[in-house]
């Protein structure tokens, strides 16, 4: 009878042992689902962040790009200014030569006529 009992009450602790694990293991188990739904939300954030990371990267290089067409608007209009002043310089030079040409005949006329 006395080794039944024993028998027994090693048997009611190693349940309660076994009792005591399964509570610790819920518990583990638990933390690893508060864990899990953690890291999702993380992912879910990241995806988002990922996704707004690159709506601003085209709408960046949207702006870059268009930018560079109006720096290369501006750069024509500048050559295009540039030649006008170039023909403008020309021009006046040549009626300054012809200025000149005339205000020497008109002082040979005039020489010519004292």
């Amino acid at each position: 009878r006395q080794s039944h009992e024993k028998a027994l009450v090693s048997l009611i602790s190693k349940r309660d042992e076994l009792s005591c694990k399964v509570k610790e293991l819920t518990v583990e188990k638990d933390q690893v689902r508060i864990n899990v739904a953690t890291f999702e939300e993380a992912l879910e954030e990241a995806k988002n962040s990922s996704s707004d990371n690159e709506a601003l990267v085209a709408s960046l290089k949207t702006d870059r790009d268009e930018l560079s067409k109006k720096v290369n608007e501006l750069l024509t209009e500048r050559d295009e200014l540039l030649a006008n002043v170039d023909s403008l310089k020309k021009d006046l030079g040549e009626a300054t030569r012809l200025f000149n040409e005339s205000c020497q005949s008109h002082e040979t006329a005039l020489a010519l006529l004292a």
